[in-house]
């Protein structure tokens, strides 16, 4: 394929960034919802199809768009989209992502952790003192890595070389585990588990449009690959190890749903590996296998606290390089933006758990919950059972809201998408063109939009036989419709504050001039 070993060399590098930086936490938290929403795991795998062949149409489309940035500026979406369609639109996704994205992806790997962590010590706590649990150490856990990132990013970066090395150790091990444990245990084989039901004769229409907000957000962070071809030395060779990439990480997402589905029983990797180290049947395995596959998600969980450090203050000294936010004609730097990220961050965090923890819904009592008056209704139910159910509930809103954040930011994506398709004719961008790059991006374009409406959709609607009122799903839609309004009055606030102040030299251009190191960016 390639006749010059340093093209060669730059190709599989590239092509193993493209595998590190996209296969994260996303296959690790989100598949067990996945089935959830579904209830079909037949449905389910066929989403993890259908969204990876338009992920990979989007990165060929992307190879065309992050040209415009190749010897300039540093390429984001933000910088991208001011670029194609223009400043406001730009500062607008800016603020979207400084001020929700990122903080609500890191609020949910460091409540997440927390959770894994209750549920490797299985003791019986009360959700009141759960929810204390929560606040204090993910709060902790958030200012510990924004700190490390703010002062010597270093540290993080070398902490996530680790992490993308120890993350694929049970990845490996689960996906060949999952077919050599079918039994009539697996998922794929029975109806449901703690509480959650599914069939594979299950093929309602509704069923198919209700998978796509986890699946995106396991693919989500691929766009920032995009624009590996600023900084390599041969630059024909970056679409090829993008796509191949991407085709590699699609299908392993495809044969890691498969394998999933066929060992654990409830398809979640966590099940998978306790069933695994398990398999003797001992009491006293199955203890250690609760506590090893939890301690491993615990880690996976510390790596995504890490990247959605470094990435936002990155991103935020980036943007304003773009001058896409007010700073009063200011330079940016690490510390600050890592201030700014976690000032949000911490009130997302707050906000979100203490509304999955007080607002009572359903057969979720509040914080009064206990072990004692639980399992008075639940007979039988053991405290793993008990756990699962008090973090599901207090967690709801920050697992729902994080999937649909990431949904949403692909709506982003989209709008770039469509504004790169007219820039074809308008000529307004100077662009590297690709081959068949106009009926790709407009089918890419339609098909995410078609994704990204339908995963937001899914949250918003009540399970059957409820009342929207007295549901998830309407809680989940004032809480996003609250959080997009806070952003507008954010915005309006900044163009008030543009308008007054302006910027120096105007907003053409970067402040940097193109001088700006590249930042490199890792997944988690």
């Amino acid at each position: 394929m390639f006749k010059n070993k340093a093209k060669f060399y730059e190709f599989l590098s590239l092509f193993i960034m493209t595998i590190g930086t996209v296969i994260g936490s996303g296959i690790y938290m989100k598949n067990n919802q996945l089935l959830q929403l579904t209830h079909n795991p037949i449905i389910a795998i066929i989403s993890w199809m259908a969204v990876g062949m338009v992920c990979i149409m989007i990165v060929y489309v992307f190879i065309e768009i992050s040209s415009a940035t190749m010897h300039m500026g540093n390429g984001t979406v933000p910088t991208w989209t001011k670029m194609f369609i223009n400043r406001k639109t730009a500062s607008l996704f800016s603020i979207i992502y400084t001020v929700l994205y990122y903080p609500i992806c890191q609020a949910l790997f460091a409540s997440a952790f927390v959770a894994y962590f209750f549920k490797t010590i299985n003791q019986a706590l009360s959700a009141n003192n759960q929810l204390i649990i929560l606040l204090t150490c993910g709060i902790i856990f958030i200012l510990i890595f924004n700190l490390m990132n703010m002062f010597n990013q270093k540290i993080g970066g070398r902490f996530q070389i680790v992490a993308t090395i120890f993350k694929f150790i049970p990845l490996v091990i689960a996906l060949f585990a999952g077919f050599f444990l079918f039994d009539s245990n697996s998922s794929i084989n029975t109806t449901g588990m703690d509480g959650g039901t599914w069939s594979t004769s299950n093929f309602a229409p509704e069923n198919f449009i209700r998978g796509f907000g986890p699946i995106l957000f396991a693919f989500d962070g691929f766009i920032l690959i995009a624009n590996a071809q600023k900084k390599a030395k041969f630059k024909e060779v970056v679409p090829k190890s993008l796509l191949f990439g991407l085709i590699f990480v699609a299908v392993f997402y495809v044969l890691m749903a498969v394998s999933l589905f066929m060992g654990s029983p409830d398809g979640s990797i966590v099940e998978l590996l306790a069933k695994l180290f398990g398999s003797s049947g001992s009491a006293d395995a199955k203890k250690i296998a609760n506590i090893v596959s939890n301690v491993i998600l615990m880690f996976i969980c510390l790596f995504g606290v890490n990247i959605f450090s470094m990435v936002p203050i990155n991103m935020l000294e980036s943007d304003v390089d773009a001058k896409l936010v007010y700073t009063n004609n200011k330079h940016v730097s690490f510390v600050k933006a890592g201030i700014i990220h976690s000032i949000f961050t911490i009130i997302v965090y707050l906000f979100l758990v203490l509304m999955g923890a007080l607002v009572a819904r359903g057969n979720w009592n509040g914080i009064s919950t206990n072990f004692e008056s639980w399992s008075a209704l639940n007979p039988g139910k053991q405290i793993q059972d008990y756990l699962g159910f008090t973090t599901d509930k207090i967690l709801a809103f920050i697992n729902t809201v994080s999937t649909a954040i990431s949904t949403f930011g692909f709506s982003m994506v989209g709008v770039l998408l469509i504004a790169s398709i007219f820039n074809r004719k308008t000529q307004k961008v100077e662009v590297v063109k690709v081959k068949h790059f106009v009926p790709i991006a407009i089918v890419s374009s339609i098909l995410l939009l078609f994704f990204v409406a339908c995963g937001i959709i899914t949250f918003a609607l009540p399970d059957k036989g409820q009342f929207w009122v007295e549901s998830d799903g309407f809680f989940f839609t004032m809480i996003f419709i609250a959080l997009l309004v806070f952003v507008l009055i954010l915005f309006l606030i900044q163009e008030q504050l543009f308008k007054k102040n302006g910027v120096h030299g105007g907003f053409d251009g970067f402040v940097s001039h193109g001088n700006k190191k590249d930042i490199n960016h890792v997944k988690q």
